[in-house]
C-alpha cells in the first residue's frame, strides 16, 4: 500500500517541541484528503502501517486520533509549545498528487495558526534538497509499499534509517523495539513491538502520516502480462500488446 506523508525535518530545533508537531497532526483533516484528492479511494494514515498490515495497531491509532481532525486541540498543543508566530518552509515536489497534498495541508495548519510556505522544485532537486543538503523543515513525499513492516519501520525511524529525519537517534527505546521485532519470528511479539513502535511515532508525531490510496491500474484490453505488485511500483519486463 502506497502511503501519503509529510516528512518533519526534526534537526530543526522548532521541530523538535512535540508539542508543535503534535498539533501539526491535530491539524491536518485526513478523511477531508482522502475525499477531495484520492476522491475517496483510500484510507486516512496516522502511522506508517495500513490496516490491512497484520502489524497494525488500531488501539493506538484510536489512542491518539479518535477522530480525523481535532482543530480546538491542535490550537491548544500550539498555545502549551509556547511558541508564537510559527512559519515553516516546506521543500515541495512540483507534480501531482504530492503539490496537492501539501498544499491542502498548508491550509488546514494555517486554520491552527501554523504558516507553511511552499518552496516548489522539481522533484529530484527536492529530494536532494531535503535528504542530501537537509534544508527545508517539511518534505512532501510518497513510500511505496512494503508488506514487511521492518522494510519501512526501520528506514524511517531506527537512528541508521536512510528515511529517518532526525538523521540520528530519535530515542533508545525506539531503536531496541524496532530491533527486537526485526529479530523476532513470533508474530504476536512483532505485533506487540511494533504496538509500540507506533505508540511512539503517533504518540510523538515524529512525521505527518496523512492518506493510504488505493492503487489503481487502468490499461485496454489488449494489454497482457500486467501484474500488480506490493511494492506500489509499476513492473513492466512482462507486459506487451496483442498484435
Amino acid at each position: 500500500t502506497e502511503h501519503f506523508k509529510l516528512w518533519l525535518n526534526r534537526t530543526n530545533p522548532i521541530l523538535q517541541n512535540v508539542k508543535l508537531r503534535q498539533a501539526m497532526s491535530y491539524a491536518v483533516d485526513r478523511e477531508a484528503l482522502v475525499k477531495s484528492i484520492w476522491m475517496g479511494l483510500g484510507e486516512v494514515a496516522y502511522g506508517p502501517l495500513p490496516s490491512a498490515s497484520a502489524f497494525y495497531c488500531a488501539d493506538v491509532v484510536k489512542k491518539y486520533h479518535p477522530k480525523s481532525r481535532d482543530l480546538d486541540k491542535a490550537k491548544q498543543l500550539l498555545q502549551e509549545s509556547g511558541l508564537t508566530n510559527v512559519v515553516l518552509e516546506d521543500t515541495s515536489a512540483s507534480e501531482q498528487p504530492f503539490l496537492n497534498h501539501v498544499t491542502a495541508g498548508q491550509g488546514m495548519l494555517k486554520e491552527a495558526g501554523i504558516t507553511l510556505n511552499l518552496n516548489v522544485m522539481d522533484r529530484t532537486k527536492a529530494n536532494d534538497v531535503f535528504w542530501k543538503e537537509k534544508k527545508g523543515d517539511t518534505f512532501s513525499q510518497r513510500w511505496t509499499g512494503r508488506p514487511e513492516p521492518d522494510l519501512t519501520i526501520t528506514e524511517m525511524f531506527h537512528s541508521k534509517g536512510f528515511y529517518n529525519s532526525s538523521w540520528g537517534v530519535i530515542s533508545p527505546e525506539l531503536d531496541k523495539a524496532i530491533e527486537d521485532a526485526r529479530a523476532s519470528t513470533d508474530t504476536a511479539q512483532r505485533k506487540n513491538l511494533y504496538c509500540q513502535v507506533q505508540d511512539i511515532v503517533i504518540g510523538q508525531a515524529l512525521d505527518l502520516s496523512t492518506v493510504f490510496p488505493l492503487s489503481l491500474n487502468a490499461m485496454t484490453a489488449d494489454v497482457t502480462g500486467y501484474d500488480v505488485y506490493q511494492d506500489g511500483k509499476l513492473h513492466l519486463k512482462q507486459v506487451s500488446l496483442k498484435k
